[in-house]
């Protein structure tokens, strides 16, 4: 039996009680005024012996219809509150429910874009975990970011958690560019250099094309930026569309420092990865013409982090594990990054589709 239906059949079944006990005690209220009215016949005259009978019995059944009422409006609130908490319950057992049901989404589109992602990273066999790096170095800059008062309203939790997977998506754009190019040992002439900058356009348009299919949403609107625009430079200077300061979405000029600092710190068939104080250096040297200077300021004080994440994920098996061992410090950092970039709770707005 449903909820609604107990809570029906106790109604009335209650009801049903109540007005038999009324009616009960009405009955012997009526028959002990009637014995009464013959036991007092002899000594009281018959116009006063009515007028008390009357009132009596109006008294009892006013007596009677308290009892009843008091008796069904007891009944009636019993049966609205069972009905209201396990109306409750059941609320708030199917809000668990969709609430699962979002995060098991969220889980397997992370994973697929991922995976997505890693077709075209694979094409280069020399970037190891670059996705992951960036991944967390995204992350790790946008919620430095974030305690900055003058980013507290443009950076928000859920922007933090959306770039650390939208991030992933930056070099998509790869899979158009041939091997010949892409896999060059030497420095790219001219022609090849334009043919490799088309990567950030192409990517945009790939995931344009999915915003056209699915109708535009948070996550694929800031993954179209960054790979259309982590190559911007503050200064104008960058590809494709050479556009400066902030006309940049902030997103690319953040992903745009995480990925110059990756490249910079990983090993490359034309060059050797560079210490992490060169690194900071070389990005610090760079503020105001290829990066935003207030996010520069940003990186710097968490530059740290970054190293420890770049050791973590070194691309050379013997130094991250051996620094892993070495600094404890570095594997909690990571591992509370990635589980919070893996396991994201994003309120549902985030990836609502616009048409």
């Amino acid at each position: 039996m449903k909820p609604y239906q107990r809570a029906m059949a106790t109604m009335i079944i209650g009801q049903i009680v109540s007005l038999a006990c009324g009616l009960w005690i009405s009955e012997q209220f009526s028959r002990s005024t009637l014995d009464g009215e013959t036991t007092e016949a002899p000594a009281t005259s018959h116009e006063t012996l009515s007028a008390q009978t009357n009132s009596e019995l109006l008294i009892g059944r006013g007596l009677a219809l308290i009892w009843i009422g008091g008796l069904q409006a007891g009944v009636a609130y019993l049966v609205v509150t069972q009905l209201r908490n396990e109306t409750s319950k059941g609320h708030n057992e199917s809000e668990m429910q969709v609430l699962h049901r979002e995060k098991d989404l969220v889980r397997t589109r992370n994973a697929i874009i991922f995976g997505l992602a890693k077709l075209a990273d694979y094409r280069d066999r020399e970037t190891g975990q670059h996705l992951e790096r960036i991944a967390l170095y995204s992350t790790c800059l946008a919620s430095a970011l974030r305690s900055e008062l003058q980013y507290r309203d443009s950076v928000s939790a859920s922007f933090v958690k959306l770039i650390g997977i939208s991030s992933v998506l930056h070099d998509i754009g790869k899979v158009a560019i041939e091997d010949a190019i892409l896999l060059k040992a030497g420095a790219l002439d001219t022609e090849e250099r334009e043919r490799m900058q088309q990567h950030a356009e192409v990517g945009a348009e790939c995931i344009r094309e999915i915003e056209q299919r699915l109708g535009s949403c948070n996550f694929l609107t800031m993954a179209r930026e960054i790979a259309q625009c982590h190559h911007e430079k503050w200064d104008g200077q960058g590809y494709p569309c050479g556009i400066s300061r902030e006309q940049i979405p902030l997103a690319g000029r953040i992903v745009a420092i995480a990925d110059v600092y990756d490249a910079l710190t990983s090993k490359r068939v034309y060059k050797d990865p560079y210490p992490h104080e060169k690194c900071v250096e070389i990005i610090s040297e760079a503020s105001g013409t290829q990066f935003d200077p207030r996010i520069v300021e940003v990186f710097l004080q968490a530059a740290p982090q970054f190293q420890k994440i770049a050791q973590r994920f070194s691309d050379r098996p013997e130094q991250s594990s051996s620094s892993t061992r070495q600094n404890p410090v570095a594997g909690a950092l990571t591992d509370q990054l990635i589980t919070s970039l893996l396991e994201q709770d994003e309120p549902a707005d985030a990836f609502t589709v616009r048409p």
